[in-house]
């Protein structure tokens, strides 16, 4: 890996891990909630 490539690979790495360390948004929570149920409903007979 050159240089360049190992620089812009330790950027993401870093980018990505504060990502996984930010909390869901609640209205993205609901969100995901409202879908499930949907989801549960169109599959009931």
């Amino acid at each position: 890996m050159t240089d360049a490539s190992a620089q812009i690979a330790s950027k993401l790495k870093a980018l990505y891990q504060a990502l996984e360390n930010e909390p869901i948004p609640q209205h993205f929570i609901e969100l995901l909630e409202r879908l499930d149920a949907a989801e549960n409903a169109q599959s009931r007979p």
